[in-house]
């Protein structure tokens, strides 16, 4: 009598493109094409210090700092977010961190291991990309998974807006990391495209059917007994990490959902 899908991003648009029927020949949610549209996650930088004097223990979390200056307006383009400190990183992803040129086997690879492992400091900032209609989940007509449903598939490329937020964040960790006595500052380029954490915008709310795929509740335009409560609902990506806005909007869905089931919506009993 009620679904409620909370399936992630990209999952959850997967199920609603793969309900397909007489009655929903695009799939549920789909009729104006809005399902999977708009896929976002954090365009931010990476950038990683090294430095002569022991700066973590390896142990727990790690120290946290968050940097809020530049959550709001930047010169020169749309959007913001917090620097912040890394949580600490296992060996092995650390093993991925090397200057340029260095070598990523051997015996100075596992010297800069030692070296530098707890005498590093990783910065990283989860930047507001713009929502772009192109990037989405959709289905892919050929592979399957052990069930024989087709599987995610993922199209995505950065917004001009993208590259100029990531450039700005990076220099202005490379700086922060050199004033506190970095004796090398490993950075790259933003790249081309993909999606990484953070996925949300795939099912975007709003008034209008013919440009969202739920209404302000998460409930599906056209079907209304389903409904969404996952990071699909996002219209941007925010500046920091989504998951309290998600259950934001979770508690938000679920006091309307009962409230509804209460009244008798879908069968539930009158109170």
């Amino acid at each position: 009598r009620l679904v409620i899908l909370a399936a992630s991003a990209t999952e959850t648009p997967r199920l609603l493109l793969n309900s397909r029927s007489r009655w929903f020949p695009k799939g549920m949610g789909n009729q104006h094409d809005w399902v999977g549209r708009n896929l976002m996650d954090h365009i931010g930088p990476s950038v990683v210090g090294l430095f002569n004097e022991k700066t973590s223990d390896g142990i727990g979390p790690g120290p946290g700092i968050a940097i809020n200056d530049f959550y709001g307006k930047n010169p020169g383009f749309a959007g913001g977010g917090v620097i912040y400190s890394r949580t600490e990183a296992l060996p092995i992803a650390f093993a991925n961190v090397r200057p340029p040129g260095a070598p990523m086997w051997g015996k100075a690879h596992k010297k800069f291991q030692r070296d530098y492992f707890r005498r590093q400091v990783r910065l990283w900032v989860p930047g507001e990309a713009r929502p772009r209609f192109e990037n989405r989940v959709d289905v892919s007509p050929t592979v399957r998974d052990a069930w024989g449903i087709p599987v995610s598939r993922i199209t995505h490329s950065l917004h001009p807006n993208d590259y100029q937020l990531y450039e700005f964040f990076r220099t202005k960790m490379v700086d922060l990391l050199k004033e506190a006595g970095a004796t090398e500052v490993i950075s790259r380029p933003a790249g081309k495209g993909g999606v990484d954490a953070h996925q949300c915008g795939t099912c975007r709310l709003g008034n209008d059917p013919k440009t969202s795929v739920v209404n302000r509740y998460g409930q599906v335009h056209d079907v209304d007994n389903l409904f969404v409560v996952d990071g699909s609902l996002l219209v941007t990506a925010g500046g920091r990490n989504p998951a309290l806005t998600i259950q934001a909007l979770a508690f938000w869905s679920s006091d309307y959902i009962v409230r509804q089931w209460k009244a008798g919506s879908w069968g539930g009993r009158k109170v």
